[in-house]
């Protein structure tokens, strides 16, 4: 039996882009829900904005 792994494979993977607009997604739907405390979602917004400030001045710019 042949038990070898394609270490090419991109299946075995993660795209570190993707992975964090995953996140940030995660982060506002918990900002957008109204059973969370108000200061808690204005926390989760305010990692929304150093996520997205990080993404674009690092990976875009």
């Amino acid at each position: 039996m042949n038990n070898t792994v394609d270490l090419k494979s991109p299946a075995l993977y993660l795209n570190r882009e993707l992975s964090l607009l995953a996140f940030f997604e995660r982060v506002l739907a918990m900002a957008g829900r109204e059973d969370i405390p108000l200061l808690e979602r204005l926390r989760f917004l305010t990692i929304c904005s150093t996520i997205t400030d990080e993404f674009f001045e690092i990976r875009v710019a």
